[in-house]
């Protein structure tokens, strides 16, 4: 059984936090502009590796743009009896 449910913005921040604390990651592939892709790969090279590079890059604008549209934010959860 699916039930979508809306997640409040601080709910969905303390998600993202464990998972951070506790290196949880998923694939997860988008295509973008070959410009774009060499600005965050640079800019994620200044950051360094140690310092999450581009994935933190990416995560912090993805993170940050939910945060301006909570209303986005539905999250399927699967139930099992």
């Amino acid at each position: 059984m699916e039930r979508t449910e809306q997640i409040s913005w601080s709910e969905l921040k303390k998600r993202i936090e464990s998972e951070t604390e506790t290196f949880e990651r998923e694939v997860f592939s988008v295509n973008i502009e070959p410009t774009v892709k060499k600005v965050i790969q640079k800019a994620g090279h200044k950051i360094g590796r140690n310092k999450g590079g581009s994935r933190e890059i990416v995560k912090e604008a993805i993170v940050e743009y939910f945060r301006i549209h909570p209303e986005l934010i539905q999250l399927k959860q699967v139930y099992q009896r």
